[in-house]
């Protein structure tokens, strides 16, 4: 099986979609509308080598000429949909349901390719009229080569005038004013993904079931909003075990999606539960079921959820059909247990496992940390291990200064109730003034379907003061270091433009911080978005919200660590070891579940590297 997704540019001409085709009068009216729910779009060019764009559906064809003066919206593309407007036929397509990806390639495809057409549209005309009866034929366009580049580049700073009295719009892109397309949070990154990440994305676009893996810093997280993106947004569900999780997946906890609460009812309530009009929809509507963080997830409420999945979909087919893509590390943290003395489950025990994910990845090359020793020390930790020299270089980082300017360290606790008590006295204790930060929600109506854990990192009312220690919750600009996790210190407030806060980062940048928007999946399947700071105080984080996060400067407490695998999450959280203190180092704290360390050695065995 070929593992190189680059030749994706030689097929970006070619989408799978949702086209609604509307034909309007001079005036705007619409005419006619008509939807086609499974449809393609194809680029190519005709017999006279005209730039064409062909609607295709089981039912009929037709074929349009973008070459003249057309426009594309794509304000909403991160939500796989976009509309290609051709004024002087008084056309519009509207496309939904499209991978957010392919269609940023198509539509990046129609621009350049069009940019090159314009140029030769007349004669292009004149040749149909000469050649009228010459037969006709449809190749595919060809790839974007470096010239089709530099001809909309050229064309972007000398942008041709109007036609027709049109003039493109924000979020629309024409193709007399070749602007950038906004490809928002899923910019294409699937020519720098490595050979182990391109072989999961082309297991997962084949249709298998998948649960990949890997340490801490591995990239799980980023390989995942990847595959979201690649996938028909209206048949996806993107999940996680926590609202954390699920909330940089711009998605919703898997309690909610599956409708049974934690689980705790027996399996006939269960159905029940799920058998509710919109959760019903939801479990038949999904194709694509996507869970980050499937450590978190107790083997039972496995078991009941596939049984489930069955039921509702009246298909005996494992987890009911659906095609499952899990992400995770089980020696990381294990699912949260109802008891303290209860014997933890974990999903690789469920019964239904074996059957729902027959194929197991697991991705080696660490990220987050670059430092040889360090990351050798953590691979001990993680296995429950470690030695003299380990310990040694451990109990040296009690003497490091983590603390930069005026930055100081976050400190990793176990307990909520201790980040809550250190960020509020240390807020309280700043002299200046508070500054209030409400949020900004879409339809208020659907806040009640919004899962509350999901909501959790994103208040509605953010409190800051100046001197405030703050780190980013979303990447704002990975390239200057901007990203979740980043530290920072609020250093003032904008006199306009609402008050905004400065920041300055520890990699020495001063940013003022604008509202980011977030969207959740409700439980009805519909999407709310709330605008917010991407901030949150960062004197204090808890090891359990910390999972998935980098940070630059950590101060640890070990002593009162009481689950395994807290204390490597926690470590694992540093860039290196100069960014690392820990204030109470415990050897005792350091332990793996032995269960765990049983099935990765068997996974290792025989798992597809």
């Amino acid at each position: 099986m070929t593992t190189d997704l680059d030749a994706d540019n030689n097929r970006a001409g070619v989408i799978n979609c949702t086209t609604t085709l509307l034909l309007n009068d001079k005036s705007g009216q619409e005419i006619r509308k008509r939807c086609y729910k499974t449809a393609q779009l194809v680029l190519g060019r005709d017999q006279h080598k005209e730039l064409t764009l062909r609607l295709e559906s089981n039912r009929e064809v037709h074929t349009f000429y973008p070459s003249g003066n057309h426009s594309i919206h794509c304000k909403f593309i991160h939500q796989g949909k976009a509309t290609i407007t051709i004024p002087n036929k008084y056309i519009q397509l509207m496309i939904s349901n499209c991978p957010p990806t392919k269609l940023s390639l198509f539509l990046k495809l129609l621009k350049y390719k069009s940019a090159k057409s314009s140029n030769i549209s007349i004669i292009a005309r004149d040749r149909r009229a000469l050649f009228s009866e010459k037969a006709k034929t449809f190749q595919d366009i060809s790839p974007i080569t470096i010239d089709d580049r530099n001809r909309a580049s050229r064309k972007r700073n000398h942008p041709d005038k109007t036609h027709n009295g049109y003039t493109p719009t924000k979020n629309c892109i024409g193709s007399n004013a070749c602007k950038r397309i906004r490809q928002g949070q899923h910019r294409h990154h699937l020519s720098s993904l490595t050979s182990e990440q391109k072989q999961i994305v082309q297991y997962v676009l084949a249709g298998q079931s998948i649960f990949f893996t890997g340490s801490a810093g591995t990239g799980k997280s980023f390989l995942l909003k990847e595959i979201i993106n690649l996938l028909p947004p209206d048949v996806t569900f993107a999940t996680a075990s926590t609202g954390i999780a699920a909330c940089q997946l711009g998605g919703t906890t898997l309690h909610n999606f599956a409708g049974i609460g934690h689980g705790h009812a027996t399996m006939q309530r269960c159905l029940e539960m799920a058998s509710i009009p919109s959760r019903l929809r939801r479990w038949r509507k999904c194709q694509y079921l996507i869970v980050d963080e499937i450590s978190m997830i107790e083997g039972d409420y496995f078991d009941k959820i596939e049984y489930i999945a069955r039921q509702l979909r009246k298909s005996n087919l494992p987890f009911g059909g659906i095609q499952l893509i899990l992400c995770g590390d089980f020696l990381q943290l294990p699912p949260v247990c109802k008891g303290q003395d209860a014997d933890v489950k974990f999903c690789f025990q469920a019964q239904s496992w074996q059957r729902c994910i027959p194929l197991c990845i697991k991705l080696t090359k660490i990220y987050r940390q670059d430092d040889s020793s360090f990351i050798s020390i953590l691979q001990n930790i993680r296995s429950g291990r470690c030695t003299e020299q380990d310990m040694e270089t451990l109990r040296k980082t009690s003497f490091n200064v983590v603390n930069k300017d005026e930055i100081q360290a976050t400190r990793l606790c176990t307990h909520n109730e201790d980040v809550n008590r250190l960020n509020k006295s240390e807020l309280q204790a700043l002299p200046d003034k508070e500054h209030y930060f409400k949020s900004i929600d879409g339809d208020v109506d659907l806040l009640a379907d919004v899962d509350s854990s999901a909501l959790s990192s994103i208040p509605n009312i953010l409190v800051l003061k100046m001197g405030a220690q703050v780190m980013l919750t979303k990447n704002i600009d990975v390239a200057k270091g901007l990203v979740n996790g980043a530290r920072g210190i609020v250093t003032s407030f904008e006199s306009q433009f609402g008050g905004l806060p400065i920041i300055k980062f520890s990699c020495g940048t001063h940013v003022t911080i604008k509202m980011e928007k977030w969207s959740f999946r409700t439980s009805t399947g519909c999407l709310f978005t709330r605008q917010q700071l991407p901030l949150k105080l960062a004197w204090a984080v808890s090891i359990h919200k910390s999972q998935g996060m980098s940070l630059d400067c950590v101060e640890v407490s070990l002593g009162r660590v009481f689950e395994y695998g807290q204390a490597y999450v926690a470590l694992s959280r540093a860039r290196n070891l100069h960014g690392l203190r820990i204030i109470d180092f415990n050897k005792h704290s350091i332990k793996a579940h032995p269960k765990v360390l049983e099935y990765y050695m068997q996974l290792n065995s025989d798992i597809c590297d």
